[in-house]
């Protein structure tokens, strides 16, 4: 039990570094969109015939309604902050939990280095996680989740976190949710029990979802193929189309798939075999997605955004990152330590998607070293700490014997 506590105790102390680290912001981004949604749930009378309120995005998220009736009681600068320190705790709770799933051992705590900083996913115009709280926010826990149960090989547990995601923000989810029936079929011991169940249960919640979603919108249908609409979304959101995406986009890209492949020989087998569906499925959607939405030119395709399917991937390597340490030879040693440390200071250029990041890093980068030396120190005695009490119990079971 107090183990537990210790372990909660030293991620929440992690987050609120990780905030005092990249900030907090409010009013920014997509928050533009989605605060007036929610200030209209709240109070009905606002923003009278605003076309904004028939776009879509207004009706596919619980995220709006739920925080709609909070601010009804609290101020919504407040609920967000609350709500953002709650996101950025149950984050780095998910990033240990899948980095234990991985590992199996205490090099999980030096997973969540890497993610004191923001990083960005490819050319998918995403990052890690945000600097300010949306339901982004709530749907990447949801798939962070989703990842370390498909994992442990829990699937029932899997489809629920994906359908809880979906509710809250689809476009965690939707890009990602092959990688559940793939992996089923892969690992499974009752491969056609599970695959038809969770088949039937996901094509319920998501047949119900795009019913309620295309009722609200039937714009999307009407304009399944419409060249004005594809050259307004190839125009405003050209990160959708992986042709036009810049040359840092791939190259981040090309930097988790590196980490993978360069340390997929210490990982379990299952979890390696786990580890190459999803980069499978992957390539798949990635490749469907290009031929539909580059070749044939249809939008409609656009707005389920499956280039994020690679965010899986950008998850899974950073949290391996930490096998860098773990050389025992010196020059090795030396060099993992600098490039694990380059990695966690988002050094290299291709994880810096925005300016405000690159302003950040010059603010804190000597606040970011004390830090990383602290929480080595602290993990270190964690680890220590944990793997004796390990040895104890081993010793005493092996008297016992």
């Amino acid at each position: 039990m107090k183990s537990h506590l210790n372990n909660y105790i030293f991620l929440l102390l992690l987050s609120f570094t990780a905030i005092l680290i990249h900030g907090y912001q409010f009013g920014v981004s997509d928050q533009e969109i989605f605060i007036p949604y929610i200030l209209k749930t709240a109070d009905p009378s606002l923003f009278q015939n605003d076309i904004l309120f028939t776009q879509p995005s207004a009706n596919v998220s619980l995220f709006y309604s739920f925080f709609g009736f909070l601010i009804k009681y609290f101020n919504i600068e407040l609920v967000f902050f609350i709500g953002y320190l709650v996101f950025q705790f149950l984050f780095f709770d998910g990033i240990y939990r899948l980095s234990r799933v991985i590992f199996n051992r205490n090099l999980a705590y030096f997973s969540l280095i890497p993610f004191l900083i923001p990083k960005f996913i490819g050319g998918t115009a995403t990052f890690t996680y945000d600097p300010f709280f949306g339901y982004r926010s709530i749907g990447l826990i949801f798939l962070i989740y989703y990842i370390t149960f498909l994992i442990r090989g829990a699937f029932y547990k899997a489809t629920t976190g994906a359908i809880l995601g979906m509710l809250f923000h689809p476009l965690s989810i939707i890009p990602n949710i092959l990688i559940l029936p793939a992996t089923i079929l892969a690992v499974s011991k009752n491969k056609i029990k599970d695959l038809i169940i969770i088949t039937l249960v996901l094509s319920i919640s998501i047949g119900l979802m795009l019913w309620t979603f295309t009722i609200k919108a039937n714009f999307l249908l009407e304009n399944f193929s419409d060249q004005d609409w594809f050259s307004i979304i190839r125009f405003r959101d050209d990160y959708l189309f992986p042709s036009l995406w810049s040359v840092k986009g791939w190259l981040s890209m090309g930097l988790y798939l590196t980490l993978i492949f360069l340390f997929r020989k210490y990982l379990k087998s299952k979890t390696k075999r786990i580890v190459s569906i999803f980069i499978g499925v992957a390539l798949v959607i990635s490749l469907t997605n290009y031929i539909v939405l580059e070749i044939f030119r249809i939008p409609l395709i656009a707005q389920f955004q499956l280039v994020r399917s690679i965010a899986p991937i950008a998850y899974i390597a950073l949290a391996i990152a930490p096998l860098f340490l773990i050389y025992q030879n010196l020059l090795l040693k030396t060099l993992g330590v600098i490039a694990f440390g380059a990695l966690s200071l988002n050094l290299f250029y291709v994880f810096r998607g925005r300016p405000e990041y690159k302003n950040l890093l010059k603010a804190f980068s000597t606040r970011i070293l004390i830090v990383l030396a602290l929480l080595g120190i602290s993990a270190s005695g964690i680890a220590g700490e944990t793997e004796g009490k390990d040895k104890t119990k081993k010793e005493i079971t092996n008297s016992q014997k």
